[in-house]
């Protein structure tokens, strides 16, 4: 049932990511900028270590729009593929819900400032 569930899940992210990477990659890319613009305002406020988080986070999510704007489709559906076998399904479950949570703290915090 839980690799069935996962498959499902997999597929359907191979699906997204096939029919909107550009769009993905676009998003990634402004939202690193954000990230970037959000660490030297922590920066400004000696807040170095949180700076050096969104730092470090702005530089992996540019990485990743790169990644999605210099590959083609079959060659991140088959990376999705591999890294899904890779990785056992109670952490790619946790790590969605880590994502999930996350993404609503992100709403959450937007909407109040």
């Amino acid at each position: 049932m839980t690799e069935a569930v996962t498959d499902k899940a997999v597929r359907q992210t191979i699906a997204l990511v096939i029919g909107q990477k550009d769009d993905a990659a676009l998003i990634l890319g402004e939202a690193a900028r954000a990230l970037r613009e959000t660490g030297a305002r922590l920066q400004a406020q000696d807040k170095a270590d949180v700076a050096r988080t969104a730092e470090h986070a702005a530089t992996q999510l540019t990485r990743f729009s790169g990644y999605l704007r210099t590959h083609n489709t079959e060659e991140i559906a088959g990376d999705a593929e591999r890294i899904a076998s890779a990785i056992p399904a109670g952490i790619l479950s946790g790590a969605l819900t880590v994502g999930l949570l996350a993404g609503r703290l992100l709403d959450r915090s937007d909407k109040q400032g």
